[in-house]
């Protein structure tokens, strides 16, 4: 990736383009976290972010801020809803990641929307399953994370 051109927003600075090249050939601009959270806020849209099983397709996914946002506030209904036995948050959880789709033509960008999923993905189900993680023995949680963390690469790259 080239230099990134950054602006402000809510105190912190966020990559809007990577490069004039990139903006010329492709029409890559990314939206700022603080916008996609506002759009992701208007009522209609934010009805379907709390519906288990409402589909979402990015026609531009770029590095993910969309679907990384609504993955996290499905996974925070998951929890609110289903949190009571952690089978059932992780069947739901799951559900959830499956409604998401997106469509991005740069191989970099959509690598980088991957991880991002996963990321947010993780640290959902790390909170879930490890709620007082910073206590647990590290060799005892390594393992176990090492285990889960296979589980959700198969889920997310064997499809």
């Amino acid at each position: 990736m080239g230099k990134g051109r950054n602006i402000a927003s809510d105190s912190s600075t966020e990559k809007i383009i990577n490069n004039r090249k990139r903006v010329r050939n492709h029409g890559e601009v990314f939206t700022p976290s603080h916008i996609v959270k506002r759009m992701l806020s208007l009522k209609s849209i934010k009805e379907a972010c709390e519906s288990l099983t409402a589909t979402f397709l990015e026609p531009g996914a770029g590095e993910g801020a969309f679907l990384v946002e609504v993955l996290k506030r499905k996974l925070r209904m998951v929890e609110r809803c289903f949190g009571d036995s952690l089978e059932r948050y992780e069947n739901y959880s799951l559900l959830a990641l499956s409604t998401l789709y997106g469509i991005e033509l740069l191989e970099d960008n959509t690598k980088v929307c991957v991880m991002k999923l996963s990321r947010a993905f993780y640290d959902a189900y790390l909170s879930k399953t490890f709620p007082n993680h910073g206590q647990m023995k590290s060799s005892t949680r390594s393992i176990d994370l090492h285990r889960k963390k296979s589980a959700l690469s198969r889920v997310l790259y064997d499809q």
